[in-house]
């Protein structure tokens, strides 16, 4: 490489110190520099460690999000649940310090260089493929982190992950073992079975108004209405703006100048170089060997890897034919960078003079893809240019709308003043139910609408909601009618709690009956039932055969047959079970290596292991929902 331009050239340090400077705010923050102060008190303590309030929240609105992700919005009832989630989130919190705890005392370590890569190799930080500062930063700030807590995260993460590698490399299993299982696996049974039919003992239960009556009024929160509300909103749609802008050609120009300047940018030379140095000569001698390298590149066929070979001051390429390898811009100083990116490919410069002597300089090779016409890049540009100025109006229009929210009372009034359509909701619930379609029934389907609708500041101060943000639009709202829940009639509930309390007391009676039977079979009686005969029946199932009549069988102690069971089905029915034959499985079974086998004692060890942990961490709580709320020390 060129040793002399790096001792010499004025600023090249600097703008490499800048360079790293930058990057190490821009991956990881400021708060590297600077501690942050005035926490709150941590609500958990693990073995010492602070689990504070914040990452309480960051871990539930993850559980959150990895539910809506598996399930959508058909567990909003869940969602709702912050205690339970909130439970969820702290056990999971203090399972990930014990481990976090026991990577640090083993000493794992992770480096920056790894934590750089992870971060601006993650796509969600990423703008056309290259890693985004801003995009990095919102992302970030979305999912409650600060670069610096993320950068803790992915080094936990990191060594949670090599602490379950460790494990399963190390778990295996031996050939006893492997088929010992497998004779459990692969057995085989015999067995008979029958249903006795929940239909079939309603039949002659009566049952009395009194008992409908006292069943509603001891059961009466399960019938109550649903507490609803309708909301008249302000919607701001990116789509809305994005129709009312227009984009002018000497605009979509501008931004293919700026296109060109990024591909130019972008292009990297493979140069090589002559360098002849003042250095140990005087001006004459200095003079007299710049014309010698002159003079022998200008000879026919000249080689310019020999001539750098024989005159070069640089030693470093010079046995290298000269080569300063393939290098982009802002990496050599300006005078030589300019006269290098002005020549074609193969073609040699004449002297070029800088701080370290003067440069004779060829250009190998060009790396850069062909650069689009106007005409072929414009249908992009002007798609980036439509995307760029709707996103500043929105942001401009929301801002508006959120301060003007705070002038008025009224969301008709606001919507005058902002020349906007005010739409208004039916009735729906806090689960989003709604007889409402189209649009409206779309916004009421937004978990973040729903729980601003039901909010304190709407549902009881009346007041103008804040700008609830949403994927491409904003959304502010205002109560229109509150429906608080109330409990129902008993006549209208009536013929529900007959067909619940029919079924209760049927199916108390089918369980006594079939008790009354197994009871019997054991004793020798004989009675008139129908069985279905299940014969070589194995674990992984058998085709017609309830799931759950199988998985019971295979629970049956099998020292003394036939053995007799009951089992309770979902749907109220109770199967008797008569098992009658154990085989022991093929003896070729299960004697080769089985991945699913080892992957389940990997996991078992993994658990193990961690519980093992857990045990013996010391834990403090100090939460609301604790016992007594006090601090618990486990």
């Amino acid at each position: 490489m060129l040793q002399r331009i790096r001792d010499n050239s004025k600023g090249t340090i600097a703008k490499v110190i800048v360079f790293f400077i930058a990057m190490t705010f821009a991956l990881f923050g400021i708060e590297t520099v600077v501690s942050l102060a005035n926490q709150p008190d941590a609500p958990i303590e693990v073995d010492g460690v602070a689990i504070n309030q914040m990452d309480i929240e960051r871990a539930i609105e993850l559980r959150k999000q990895r539910l809506r992700n598996q399930f959508g919005d058909q567990i909003q009832f869940l969602l709702d649940n912050d205690q339970l989630l909130r439970e969820g989130a702290v056990e999971e919190l203090i399972n990930r310090q014990v481990l976090v705890g026991y990577s640090d005392a083993m000493g794992q370590h992770v480096s920056n260089h790894y934590i750089s890569e992870v971060i601006t190799q993650d796509p969600s930080f990423q703008t056309d493929g290259q890693f985004n500062q801003d995009q990095y930063v919102a992302v970030l700030r979305s999912a409650g982190y600060t670069p610096m807590s993320y950068q803790n995260y992915v080094v936990e993460q990191t060594n949670m992950q090599n602490l379950q590698v460790a494990i399963a490399q190390s778990e295996f299993v031996t050939p006893s073992e492997q088929e010992s299982i497998g004779s459990l696996i692969n057995q085989q049974r015999d067995f008979r079975y029958t249903t006795l039919k929940v239909e079939d003992f309603k039949e002659g239960i009566d049952l009395t108004e009194k008992e409908i009556e006292d069943h509603y009024n001891l059961h009466s929160a399960r019938y109550q209405t649903l507490e609803q509300v309708a909301v008249k909103y302000l919607s701001l749609k990116k789509q809305d703006i994005a129709e009312e802008i227009s984009i002018t050609d000497e605009e979509l120009k501008q931004y293919y100048d700026r296109f060109l300047a990024q591909h130019a940018a972008s292009e990297r030379r493979e140069i090589a170089h002559i360098l002849v140095s003042p250095d140990d000569r005087s001006d004459d001698e200095y003079k007299q060997r710049v014309a010698s390298v002159k003079q022998a590149l200008e000879k026919q066929g000249a080689d310019f890897g020999r001539v750098a070979a024989d005159y070069s001051d640089d030693p470093g390429s010079a046995e290298q034919g000269g080569s300063l390898g393939v290098v982009s811009r802002d990496v050599f100083p300006k005078t030589f960078e300019d006269k290098a990116y002005a020549l074609q490919e193969g073609q040699v410069s004449g002297p070029v003079i800088t701080d370290s002597g003067t440069h004779f300089i060829k250009v190998l090779m060009i790396d850069q893809e062909p650069v689009p016409s106007f005409s072929e890049k414009k249908p992009e540009i002007e798609e980036q240019a439509l995307n760029e100025k709707v996103q500043l109006l929105f942001a401009e229009k929301k801002s508006e709308l959120a301060e003007k929210a705070f002038e008025y009372d009224s969301v008709d009034d606001l919507a005058q003043d902002m020349s906007m359509n005010v739409e208004t909701t039916g009735l729906f619930g806090r689960n989003g139910v709604t007889e409402s379609k189209g649009s409206t029934q779309r916004i009421i389907e937004q978990p973040e609408v729903l729980k601003m609708a039901f909010s304190v500041e709407v549902l009881e101060d009346r007041q103008i909601s804040d700008v609830i943000e949403l994927q491409d639009e904003a959304v502010l709202l205002q109560l229109v009618e509150h429906r608080p829940s109330k409990l129902k009639p008993l006549d209208e509930v009536s013929e529900g709690i007959r067909s619940e309390l029919l079924f209760d007391k049927a199916k108390q009676e089918v369980l006594s009956k079939a008790e009354t039977l197994v009871e019997g079979l054991q004793t020798g009686e004989r009675f008139n039932l129908t069985w279905k005969s299940v014969e070589g029946a194995t674990r992984k199932g058998k085709e017609g055969v309830d799931r759950n009549i199988l998985q019971h069988t295979f629970k049956m102690p099998k020292q003394e047959l036939p053995s007799y069971s009951t089992l309770a089905l979902p749907i109220g029915d109770v199967a008797i079970i008569t098992l009658e034959k154990v085989n022991a499985a093929p003896a070729n079974e299960l004697k080769e290596p089985d991945q699913n086998l080892h992957f389940a004692f990997m996991q078992k060890s993994y658990e193990v292991f961690q519980q093992a942990l857990r045990d013996q961490a010391e834990v403090n709580l100090n939460l609301d929902w604790s016992e007594d709320d006090s601090e618990i020390s486990q």
